[in-house]
């Protein structure tokens, strides 16, 4: 079902609003989708990935997340204890600007999202907790990005800082690989002085 909403003009002097379009109960004002198909959205982003349907049903990424997000009771971030925090980048796009999320690695719930990845994003977040809550936090695990260190070493001081395991092991085989190419490289140098010295 496809609806061209109409922009109307009021041409009355009196009139607050000199332009609108029409609406309908299912569809809010500056809305594209109804809210029956965003349900439908949110219903099927609790069985997959929000990736794989948007690709499947046709639609970007953020509608899908907008759905999900109307259709769940978001609690504030400090109404549970965490003790094990974790801090990692988010990039919903290859080549759009990076977010910083935080999540719950004890219940691996997601607490918060927000915009770039900067120490700021980091301080600024935890700042905004209350003072009981940061309390009870005895480890934070990062993604091995420096403003992240900074970060927590300033809203944090007395935890334990853990590189994740995932970014430590894909360290770790980027090491590997230099030094891999670096010894094949050295290598091939090594046979070719001795091919010379044989002709």
């Amino acid at each position: 079902l496809l609806w061209r909403k109409r922009r109307l003009r009021c041409e009355q002097s009196e009139c607050g609003r000199s332009t609108f379009s029409e609406e309908h109960p299912e569809i809010p004002p500056r809305a594209r989708t109804t809210r029956r198909f965003r349900r439908h959205l949110a219903r099927r982003a609790k069985r997959g990935a929000v990736s794989h349907v948007a690709s499947e049903e046709h639609t970007s990424w953020w509608l899908v997340w907008r759905s999900v997000t109307e259709a769940v009771e978001l609690r504030p971030a400090d109404a549970s204890v965490v003790h094990r925090l974790g801090i990692d980048e988010a990039s919903f796009r290859r080549g759009l600007r990076f977010h910083t999320a935080f999540v719950d690695l004890d219940r691996r719930r997601l607490l918060d999202l927000v915009p770039e990845r900067t120490k700021r994003s980091v301080t600024g977040w935890v700042d905004a907790r209350t003072p009981a809550w940061r309390a009870e936090i005895t480890e934070v695990v990062i993604d091995p990005f420096d403003a992240y260190r900074q970060g927590v070493a300033e809203a944090f001081p007395h935890v334990r800082l853990i590189v994740d395991k995932f970014h430590a092991v894909r360290l770790a085989n980027q090491a590997l690989d230099a030094v891999r190419r670096r010894l094949q490289r050295e290598a091939g140098r090594h046979r070719s002085r001795q091919s010379r010295s044989v002709a």
